[in-house]
């Protein structure tokens, strides 16, 4: 997720439609980080977790402090939260290909195909994803290389990276509802 937090800013700067002259500020990292963790904090408080690890999900959370911090070139004020979330998109697809190749989840697309999907939530209790490791043991082998698979919370903040970068290359779909965000086999 750190890695996700420095690549979002690294996007923006590259952006043409953000005015270069007023930067992207280091600032913006931090407060970005910063509420990504507080986020984390919040829910383990909430549901009474042993570990704070910020999620794919506390992402949403960034619009609030990334608003205001990115002077956008020719942008009506409604637009600002689908470009801030366009950016945390291409920040999560960079970092995801960054770890893995393009064709490393052939046997969970497969098992994935054959199921209802899996939906996520920033208020789901880490445990409750470790059913969803063990039903998909290609998954839990490619999120064992990203954290360590005896923490619940950092398996939970796996598979959701996971399921978001598959979303982004577009192999899964992603629906966003009210309580969560469903990701299910692309039709």
């Amino acid at each position: 997720m750190e890695e996700t937090i420095v690549e979002i800013s690294q996007t923006a700067r590259l952006k043409q439609e953000i005015n270069h002259y007023s930067g992207i500020s280091v600032r913006m990292s931090i407060h970005n980080m910063e509420n990504l963790v507080s986020n984390a904090l919040r829910r383990s408080i909430r549901l009474n977790d042993k570990s704070v690890v910020p999620r794919i999900s506390d992402l949403t959370h960034l619009t609030a402090s990334m608003k205001g911090k990115i002077e956008w070139e020719f942008l009506e004020a409604a637009e600002e939260e689908g470009n801030i979330n366009l950016l945390i998109r291409d920040a999560i697809s960079k970092i995801f290909s960054k770890h893995f190749g393009h064709d490393t989840f052939p046997h969970f697309l497969k098992q994935f195909s054959n199921g209802d999907g899996i939906v996520v939530s920033e208020m789901t209790p880490s445990t409750d994803y470790l059913k969803t490791f063990d039903s998909y043991p290609s998954l839990k082998e490619q999120a064992s290389r990203l954290v360590d698979s005896s923490s619940p919370a950092q398996i939970a903040s796996a598979i959701e990276f996971i399921l978001e970068g598959l979303a982004t290359r577009g192999k899964i779909r992603k629906e966003i509802h009210e309580d969560g965000i469903a990701y299910r086999t692309k039709q």
